[in-house]
């Protein structure tokens, strides 16, 4: 005898740690959802200030990088293309953790400037970079097989 399961539908679900919200924005993922992106990072850089009062410029870059910028480029290049207000958030977590980074004389410092001092590319750049980056492969290995079907390699 086959047994009956009803599928009911849900607002979101967790697929590969990116929460997918059944309208298809990313405010859901990065914002709006209790284990948000903001969130995570948010506590992430609260860790890094804690850990940044004893640690030379290069321990606290490379914890900063293991927590903080991985987590930030994970699944980049799906919510890459959410709306400005939410990647401009992503901003100011990522600046914060370079000024957890650099110490307590970066206060003044310009985006440009700390983000060259620790040697991150800012958050609207590596959206770019990524999906870049996986569009030439994309091209070059023809996987993802839909993705590659997608992209016209004729040129005029």
């Amino acid at each position: 005898m086959a047994s009956c399961h009803i599928i009911n539908p849900t607002v979101s679900e967790k697929l590969l740690g990116g929460q997918l919200h059944q309208n298809l924005r990313w405010n859901f993922h990065l914002r709006d959802h209790d284990d948000s992106l903001i969130k995570q990072l948010t506590s992430r850089i609260n860790g890094l200030e804690r850990v940044c009062g004893s640690a030379s410029f290069g321990t606290k870059l490379k914890v900063a990088n293991g927590v903080v910028i991985s987590k930030l480029t994970y699944l980049i290049i799906l919510w890459g293309g959410a709306q400005e207000y939410l990647l401009s958030a992503l901003q100011v977590q990522q600046l914060s953790a370079a000024r957890a980074v650099c110490g307590f004389g970066s206060w003044g410092c310009s985006k440009k400037k700390l983000l060259d001092r620790v040697g991150w590319l800012s958050v609207r750049q590596l959206v770019f970079y990524h999906t870049v980056l996986q569009t030439y492969k994309t091209i070059n290995t023809g996987i993802p097989k839909a993705m590659f079907k997608s992209i016209s390699t004729d040129y005029p």
